[in-house]
């Protein structure tokens, strides 16, 4: 089923600051074995830079919920200059298993997400 992050935030700051917008990123049917763990990873620093090392993206979930899954906290993500009028973030999610990958690994779909966040205050 289609999963979107949500935004929680965004703050337009003065031109000598980094505006950041936050992110709660959610996945409605994950199926997992007992022990296993689902988390968002990407392509930017926040997102771990696709490794589960470098990022604290573990997702959450209970027996009301169960099999969806969601962060308990946003994502912060830092606007970038280069001129483009949108920041493009890429990420999938993944099984994990005690740090490795699990039953199912990789999110199976063709390519990654991508989610085009506008760079307009408000």
């Amino acid at each position: 089923q289609p999963s979107f992050p949500s935004f929680v935030w965004g703050c337009h700051l003065t031109l000598q600051e980094m505006p950041l917008v936050g992110l709660v990123f959610e996945i409605e049917s994950v199926e997992t074995l007992p022990g296993e763990s689902v988390y968002v990873m990407g392509q930017r620093p926040e997102l771990g830079g696709w490794s589960m090392l470098k990022g604290n993206t573990q997702m959450s979930t209970n027996a009301f919920m169960y099999p969806q899954w969601t962060l308990l906290r946003p994502v912060w993500f830092e606007y970038t200059e280069g001129g483009d009028s949108t920041m493009a973030i890429e990420y999938k999610y993944v099984v994990s298993s005690g740090g490795r990958l699990g039953s199912s690994g990789w999110e199976r779909i063709a390519g990654n997400r991508r989610l085009e966040v506008p760079l307009e205050p408000g």
